[in-house]
């Protein structure tokens, strides 16, 4: 009897403890690239990060920083990443906007929209993510054939990550808020996804069930990691704003604003919960990209 009232106790107090997680100022990482006056880090493979300093597309490999400009664009901004694969979008000399695909040292221009405004967002396996704002669409590229798949005609929607057939972005409602979304390309169904209290929420990033944004509410801009059930809030300690962007695994990235400026950085889900949440079956934070087989 009293080993068992022992195990109930211990439950008690471990769930006790999961449920007042909170994200630790230990579990943040600022990222600024050198000699870059702001860093936007958009999207996370494993070591490798992806992003911006406004003018020129960013690879960060845990070491080196790598610049990646579009030939002859005027600006490149990398969006995503998965395995040596890169997507993003640049503005040629006439302010138009080009989704690329960068592999192997080659660049490819998909061109999703017939006016050239468009973006290549995310990435996961062969397929690829996009829109346009020209005659908007919401694209999905097929790496292996090189062929363009519109999944809607709808300038409101614009999707931001991919893993496996769930796609999440964002659309416009009614007085220019927005909502996020999660998409399911097996079944075609639609679940909106809204911060509790929040204005506005943008959804973009996923990997399982895991899925991070952003929201606004009276205070100003946040972060969310949204683990099917509960909604996280994820604030850089003593920045003005946060946005959380990208995640693989238990690493979350985005950028943040304070003082000084504008910083990438890299969050990592504490160990503790991590390891609670597996002791108790709740959670494996496990990588589950496709992958290229």
């Amino acid at each position: 009897m009293k080993l068992f009232k022992r195990q109930v106790f211990l439950t008690l107090a471990a769930l006790a403890v999961l449920g007042a997680a909170v994200p630790s100022s230990a579990a943040w990482r600022s990222i600024d690239c050198p000699g870059a006056s702001e860093t936007y880090i958009y999207g996370i493979d494993g070591d490798n990060l992806v992003g911006t300093d406004y003018l020129h597309g960013l690879l960060y490999d845990g070491v080196t920083w790598t610049i990646l400009d579009y030939p002859g664009s005027v600006r490149t901004a990398a969006w995503d990443i998965d395995h040596d694969t890169i997507v993003g979008s640049y503005v040629d000399d006439s302010t138009t906007y080009h989704a690329f695909i960068y592999e192997a040292d080659e660049w490819i221009t998909p061109d999703f929209d017939e006016d050239h405004n468009d973006y290549a967002t995310a990435i996961d396996g062969f397929s690829v993510v996009g829109f346009g704002w020209g005659s908007p669409s919401f694209f999905i590229f097929d790496l292996r054939t090189h062929t363009t798949e519109s999944l809607w005609r709808d300038w409101t929607s614009r999707p931001y990550g991919i893993d496996g057939d769930k796609i999440v972005g964002e659309f416009t409602i009614a007085g220019g808020f927005t909502s996020g979304f999660l998409y399911d390309l097996t079944t075609g169904n639609s679940t909106i996804l809204n911060f509790p209290g929040a204005d506005s929420t943008i959804a973009t990033g996923i990997d399982a069930d895991n899925i991070v944004g952003e929201y606004r509410d009276s205070s100003g801009l946040h972060g969310f990691l949204y683990e099917g059930a509960t909604w996280t809030t994820l604030d850089f300690p003593g920045a003005g704003s946060t946005e959380a962007h990208g995640i693989d695994g238990d690493k979350i990235v985005g950028w943040y604003c304070d003082a000084s400026g504008t910083h990438g950085f890299i969050y990592t889900i504490p160990e503790p919960a991590t390891v609670l949440l597996l002791g108790l079956g709740g959670l494996g934070l496990v990588r589950r990209r496709r992958g290229r087989n």
